[in-house]
């Protein structure tokens, strides 16, 4: 246990690190295009702007998915607590009106390329046809 909360033995400590801030970055520059552009164009009443709250939300349980890969026995109730997360603070930003459908599915698009941009090959490895 050296490197713990890190000691799993699929990534490394810096291996983590890296992916994490490869996918804040990616999420950043995406949120720049998405969000903060659309503003600067038509204004801050728009709902069609990728959502910052889901993106942020989403990179929260990102970085909390590397302590939970630690014990096999707790990914199904994260990914089960996660989905219940993500979907209360859209369907917030749905009933307050501060996004539309097309702002949430930007968000949830971003934040899903970010992570799959943060380790490719592991997800490449787990396409099967």
């Amino acid at each position: 246990m050296s490197n713990w909360p890190f000691h799993s033995t699929s990534l490394t400590f810096s291996e983590k690190v890296t992916s994490i801030l490869i996918c804040l970055c990616v999420m950043a520059l995406g949120i720049g295009l998405f969000k903060f552009a659309p503003i600067a164009l038509w204004g801050d009443g728009i709902q069609f702007d990728a959502s910052l709250h889901v993106v942020t939300t989403i990179f929260a349980l990102y970085i909390a998915w590397f302590f939970i890969d630690q014990n096999k026995r707790w990914r199904v109730p994260f990914f089960i607590v996660a989905t219940g997360l993500v979907g209360i603070v859209a369907v917030q930003r749905l009933i307050i009106g501060a996004h539309n459908e097309v702002g949430i599915l930007l968000a949830l698009a971003l934040s899903a390329l970010a992570i799959f941009l943060s380790r490719p090959s592991y997800f490449l490895k787990q396409l099967k046809f």
